[in-house]
């Protein structure tokens, strides 16, 4: 998956590497993607059927849609700008579903 950066000498724009990267997870077999801020409007253009994928400004916006969809096993990839602390999410999802989640790095 290709790092997004700033000021990199030769960098390709932010927004045309988020639609790279968003290109690169919807071939993967991932069951939901969680996309929040720069990501979110990649994922906007993408059209990918809303039963894939949550999008919303922030991790607040998208939780409660995200856990009426989970029943347990799925792979979700959470992917945001950095700024969104989209790992927050984690937290809440330990309160509500228990120790059962497992964190991969990429």
């Amino acid at each position: 998956m290709p790092r997004l950066g700033r000021g990199v000498p030769g960098s390709t724009p932010m927004a045309e590497l988020h639609t790279e990267v968003f290109k690169d997870v919807i071939a993967r077999d991932i069951d939901l993607i969680v996309a929040t801020g720069h990501f979110a409007e990649a994922a906007a253009k993408a059209n990918l059927s809303e039963e894939r994928m949550v999008v919303g400004e922030d991790w607040e916006a998208v939780y409660s849609r995200l856990i009426g969809r989970l029943n347990g096993g799925e792979i979700i990839l959470l992917k945001a700008s950095r700024g969104i602390a989209l790992e927050r999410i984690l937290t809440r999802l330990e309160e509500d579903f228990g120790h059962a989640i497992q964190e991969v790095e990429a």
